[in-house]
């Protein structure tokens, strides 16, 4: 070979620029694995299992506590709405717990009933002091006749849980209060 076409070689790889390695498909018998073995995988699924089954209960109460809470707060806002409308309407409102119905009160304006009822199958009964109120105009005073001036007490509970919520209406103005004690 001559020198002419050595340099020529050598022009064409110094323009050509640097060589890339070649890649190289991975050897099966190099020992090498890839992908998980069974028991890894078996291991990874029992921490899981392990881990939902202490999350569970916790997420289960949570979510009825939380049910629980909108119900009350359901029936506080009522009160506190037919408070305010006989006060604004000078008329005679009243909330009386269903004696059928264990989820459900009726609020009574005007001779005309309305049946509500309580979210998630949650339930409403009389503690102390009765199972209605009736807000007389024009200061929305709670009635003398029918609800007893040191206040109602009401029970909101969930079937087969033993935490409850006490809606209370307190003095002759009848101020709504939520408590999780009695």
């Amino acid at each position: 070979m001559g020198i002419e076409r050595r340099c020529l070689l050598r022009y064409r790889r110094a323009q050509a620029g640097p060589m890339k390695a070649a890649r190289r498909l991975p050897d099966p018998h190099s020992g090498r694995r890839q992908g998980f073995t069974l028991m890894e995988i078996l291991t990874v699924l029992a921490v899981l299992a392990i881990a939902l089954m202490i999350g569970a209960p916790l997420g289960i109460s949570a979510l009825r506590q939380s049910q629980l809470r909108d119900g009350a707060t359901q029936v506080v806002t009522e009160l506190q709405r037919l408070r305010s409308q006989a006060q604004r309407d000078s008329a005679e409102l009243k909330f009386s717990l269903s004696t059928s119905n264990p989820n459900s009160y009726t609020l009574t304006k005007n001779s005309v009933a309305e049946v509500r009822t309580l979210p998630h199958n949650l339930q409403l009964s009389a503690d102390s002091g009765g199972s209605s109120a009736i807000f007389s105009a024009p200061y929305a005073e709670l009635n003398p006749n029918v609800s007893p001036r040191v206040g109602l007490v009401w029970v909101v509970s969930a079937p087969g849980s033993s935490k409850k919520l006490y809606v209370k209406l307190v003095g002759v103005t009848g101020k709504v209060v939520l408590s999780a004690t009695n």
